[in-house]
């Protein structure tokens, strides 16, 4: 199992599922927005100095259909721009938000060199769910290299949407729970592009859905 991270960078959620990902002596990618990198500089320099994947999830967290299609690929080439000089290495992958994928959209991001990723299960941290419903996201994926899609924040104003109240529950918390269930090759490599090393990342990406 490979775990990806959305909506960060947060000064609250984010150092909660470092400490437990360096706890577990896991990796794993996190697909940034720019507006959170922007906001929070520092938050984000230590996804980066743990030694963590760094994947783009958008300029802001807008669907990428209602967003004008020059506006999108201007904004997201600005934004992997922006992560590449911080970081000093490539930034390979894409997450629309929503995981709301248009062909213009995928284009886009294959035109600006990023693979457009989805994920194959859930924990539906996007939500006031109950810690078991969370963790049941974790039975479907039953195959090496398939992607856990999980949330190290929670997208909001700042990120030019309105999802409603963040649920309220400890994001560390979670990352514990779920790092618990993992075996030790799943934690020993975590990353996408560790993964494209070795095989292939299993994710299942569909054009008009949303989550």
């Amino acid at each position: 199992m490979l775990l990806t991270y959305d909506d960060g960078p947060d000064p609250v959620g984010t150092p909660a599922v470092l400490r437990e990902l360096a706890a577990a002596g896991a990796r794993a990618t996190f697909f940034v927005l720019g507006t959170r990198v922007q906001l929070y500089p520092e938050v984000f320099r230590s996804v980066v100095a743990e030694g963590h994947e760094i994947g783009l999830h958008g300029a802001d967290h807008r669907r990428v259909d209602r967003v004008p299609e020059a506006e999108f690929a201007a904004g997201l080439i600005e934004t992997k721009d922006r992560l590449e000089q911080s970081i000093q290495r490539p930034v390979v992958w894409y997450r629309p938000p929503y995981g709301r994928l248009t062909f213009s959209a995928w284009t886009a991001a294959k035109d600006a060199g990023m693979t457009t990723a989805g994920w194959a299960g859930d924990i539906q941290d996007w939500l006031d769910v109950s810690r078991d419903q969370q963790l049941a996201g974790l039975e479907k994926l039953t195959r090496t290299g398939e992607i856990l899609l999980a949330h190290d924040a929670f997208a909001d104003g700042r990120d030019r949407v309105d999802d409603g109240p963040a649920p309220p529950f400890d994001r560390g918390l979670l990352a514990r729970a779920v790092l618990e269930r993992l075996s030790s090759d799943d934690c020993a490599q975590p990353t996408l592009s560790d993964a494209l090393a070795h095989g292939s990342p299993v994710w299942r990406m569909w054009v008009g859905a949303e989550i």
